[in-house]
């Protein structure tokens, strides 16, 4: 049970990311890209995790901790674009 939790966490946050243009167009283009780049870590050690290299524990710790941080400036980055959106309404 926990590890499908944690594999769905994984898949939810690729799809947040690949989708996030198109939900949320105002998003800096190098947050989208921060956003790829973590996806791409995440594949890598799932590669890891699959070959040996790493067990699950520290997968699900280092996934689990780039996806909190992602969603700390998600956070950040989607109240500046509201700021921004309001600015450019009012000016």
């Amino acid at each position: 049970m926990h590890n499908t939790v944690a594999s769905g966490m994984a898949v939810v946050y690729a799809v947040i990311v690949i989708g996030l243009p198109k939900f949320l167009p105002s998003m800096p283009r190098v947050f989208v890209i921060l956003g790829w780049v973590y996806v791409g870590v995440i594949v890598v050690l799932g590669v890891f995790f699959a070959t040996g290299y790493y067990n699950l524990t520290a997968v699900e710790l280092v996934a689990g901790l780039l996806i909190f941080s992602w969603i700390i400036l998600f956070l950040r980055n989607a109240d500046s674009a509201g700021a921004r959106r309001i600015l450019a309404v009012t000016a």
